[in-house]
């Protein structure tokens, strides 16, 4: 994320989901500081980044929460929408090495990437990549 100008000699960004702040100038311009200074505590886009941050929380929780409910359900799920939702970081997390089962019960491999085009990059069982292009998948429960 890119470093947002915030008070007098200071800028601010989200760092590991926190906000972080570095000075803007002097000697020490450009270092991370170990805290945020008592100036920054109550700027507003202090504020907004903090509030972005557990939206980014809230969000990843919903992703994994899906996820869990896909595994739980086994009910197929659209490569499509698998497609769709992979270049969200959240989503990635979340779906990255659930195992999935193609149209098949012998196209099974653990998620690595899906294309806008649909297409599902899985490491199969013998340890290979291989492309997978079902119109739906299911993710089995971690028990099965």
């Amino acid at each position: 994320m890119a470093w947002l100008a915030a008070g007098e000699g200071y800028e601010i960004a989200l760092v590991e989901g926190r906000v972080a702040a570095r000075s803007a100038t002097g000697r020490t311009a450009g270092r991370q500081l170990k805290t945020l200074p008592k100036a920054l505590k109550d700027h507003p886009e202090v504020d907004r980044l903090r509030r972005l941050a557990e939206w980014l929380d809230r969000h990843e929780a919903a992703c994994a929460a899906q996820v869990d409910g896909w595994m739980v359900s086994s009910l197929p799920v659209p490569t499509e929408l698998l497609a769709r939702v992979w270049p969200d970081e959240a989503w990635q997390r979340a779906l990255r090495d659930v195992a999935v089962v193609g149209d098949d019960p012998d196209e099974v491999g653990f998620l690595r990437d899906a294309t806008a085009s649909g297409e599902l990059k899985v490491v199969n069982l013998d340890g290979e990549t291989v492309r997978l292009s079902p119109r739906t998948v299911t993710l089995p429960h971690p028990v099965l």
